[in-house]
């Protein structure tokens, strides 16, 4: 993820800091977040692209929004891995089904020995993944239309180029870390919340709100920056998407502070699904 942990929540606003850190995580939520984040790494190894791996996510995050009590049904992790080898056709970079299922048993159980093709469970996930792209298909309503923010953040750190001038914008490696943190919102159902245009603007508030006020002000006196791109988007908004972003940090850095502490009494901490059949 980006590197924004909890001590970069806005600095300009106590009281949004304070509401943020000390939001609870529910267990659905750290399961989704495991789970997306679990899709990511699969991506990455799978060299896919990042709109394959940004479809994928959304596609996950869409069928556990219609489909509130599937966490009853289906494992969530089959569900991703479904979700990753039909955003792969559907952004026409398919990925073999053969390296999708090893590689992903591999991620859950990287202790164990690698999957053999030749293993009865092999067969069984292949079956059960392809029983959950139809399933995702027909809950979805066959709807595999995606607006990602990516071309729109590309659109608007350009604006900003002149907006902040020049000698200020070479000090903030703005467009990167904004692109990290729009990365990072697929590890949430807040990629699925807000359009990809908000969604952009709130990845890059977030980053600049890591900066002190003087980034905040810099620029045109009669406009802020948000405003230099839409004037329609309001602070609220900004401050609302930021909140939601900023609560995938906080999550993850509960987890890590768990692994920590899992670790420091020698205990393994492996995955508590088995990429089951679903």
């Amino acid at each position: 993820m980006a590197t924004i942990p909890s001590s970069h929540i806005p600095r300009n606003n106590d009281a949004v800091k304070e509401e943020r850190t000390s939001k609870r995580c529910s267990d659905n939520e750290i399961l989704h977040f495991k789970c997306a984040k679990f899709l990511r790494d699969a991506g990455l190894k799978l060299s896919l692209p990042t709109l394959v791996i940004a479809s994928a996510a959304n596609l996950y995050h869409r069928f556990f929004a219609v489909k509130l009590d599937s966490l009853k049904y289906h494992d969530p992790y089959t569900i991703a891995t479904a979700c990753i080898y039909l955003a792969s056709k559907s952004e026409e970079k398919p990925v073999k089904l053969k390296h999708l299922i090893v590689t992903c048993h591999r991620l859950l159980h990287q202790s164990d020995k690698p999957l053999e093709t030749t293993e009865e469970i092999f067969w069984d996930l292949r079956d059960s993944i392809v029983t959950c792209e139809l399933y995702i298909l027909r809950h979805l309503s066959y709807n595999l239309q995606f607006d990602h923010p990516f071309k729109y953040l590309i659109h608007y750190i350009k604006l900003l180029e002149k907006h902040f001038g020049k000698k200020t914008w070479q000090s903030v490696p703005l467009g990167q870390k904004s692109w990290s943190v729009l990365i990072d919102t697929y590890l949430g159902d807040v990629c699925i919340r807000y359009g990809p245009r908000k969604l952009a603007l709130g990845a890059i508030a977030l980053t600049l709100s890591c900066y002190d006020d003087q980034m905040q002000n810099a620029g045109s006196p009669t406009k802020k920056w948000w405003q230099a791109i839409d004037e329609d988007v309001t602070y609220q908004e900004l401050e609302e998407i930021e909140s939601c972003i900023s609560h995938l940090y906080i999550i993850e850095n509960n987890l890590n502070l768990a692994k920590q502490r899992s670790e420091s009494h020698h205990a393994p901490d492996r995955p508590s699904t088995s990429l089951g059949v679903t």
